[in-house]
């Protein structure tokens, strides 16, 4: 882990000090008040795909937010072309909330999902 706070979290995957992966979470204002965390930044190396980092990762930090008993939920967004993706996310427990189409940082539309997970 390479920050840890009580609202904000990092995770990155290294191998010989080459970053293969990250993963990051925070609470808001209103994640505060709704006992919900969020997930941000989900990302693997595309050469080292395929070998358990994003699942590592998660394994990570839903195993931190699961000891904070004030968070009753997680909440993350993943592009629904990303099939594989959403899979991973789904045997973790999390299923789709809702899809929407937003502008993301490429400048272009993209749809997204907004997935959830119980704790």
């Amino acid at each position: 882990m390479a920050n840890e706070g009580k609202t904000s979290w990092i995770y990155f995957a290294r191998v010989n000090e080459k970053l293969m992966g990250m993963i990051g979470g925070y609470r808001d204002g209103n994640d505060l008040k709704n006992q919900t965390a969020q997930i941000w930044g989900v990302y693997v190396d595309p050469a080292e795909r395929g070998k358990g980092i994003a699942k590592a990762l998660m394994a990570a930090i839903l195993e931190k937010l699961s000891k904070n008993s004030d968070i009753k939920k997680v909440i993350l967004e993943v592009n629904t072309d990303q099939e594989i993706t959403q899979k991973l996310y789904e045997k973790f427990g999390f299923v789709k909330t809702e899809t929407n189409s937003i502008q993301l940082g490429d400048g272009l539309i993209h749809k997204v999902s907004k997935m959830a997970k119980v704790m």
